[in-house]
């Protein structure tokens, strides 16, 4: 805690600069607004704090990009099956699957939320539920996934040489 008492005379106290230091009891901030979203579902709020943005510009370029993300409403998706192939790899939570359905008209990339495997004892069948959900892909996605597949390249680099 850091207290700067600084005696003006006649102006009292309030929001004032030091040098470069700005002192006025307020982070940052910026709010962005969807008219035509609140029309459809009316007004609904989402507040976000990052203590790292450092302006009210970063805010704003932050609001704006939240905004867009969330402008699109996340697809859930409960697929069934004992038709479904996996070949050698089991899909766990978090991976991605691609479902096409034509009769219900979806096709996309899905991000698995949960698996629930079930086996019949007497008919060996395999039955899977995957509840699926389809938003759009951060960046950070597509980050991570690099980074896994470099850290297999170089893991393959180190076995062969």
């Amino acid at each position: 805690m850091v207290q700067i008492s600084c005696p003006f005379n006649g102006v009292g106290s309030g929001s004032f600069w030091v040098d470069t230091l700005y002192f006025g009891g307020k982070r940052y901030s910026s709010t962005v607004e969807n008219a035509a979203s609140q029309n459809l579902y009316g007004l609904r709020e989402y507040v976000d704090i990052d203590e790292e943005l450092y302006s009210d510009n970063e805010c704003a370029l932050r609001a704006q990009a939240t905004l867009g993300h969330m402008k699109n409403p996340t697809e859930c998706l409960i697929v069934k099956s004992s038709v479904i192939d996996y070949g050698s790899t089991l899909i766990l939570a978090g991976d991605r699957v691609h479902v096409e359905l034509p009769n219900e008209n979806v096709y996309g990339d899905f991000k698995v939320v949960s698996v629930e495997y079930l086996v019949d004892g007497q008919t060996q069948e395999l039955e899977m539920t995957l509840k699926l959900g389809r938003e759009a892909i951060l960046l950070a996605d597509y980050l991570y996934a690099l980074k896994s597949k470099i850290q297999k390249i170089n893991k393959l680099k180190i076995a062969t040489s």
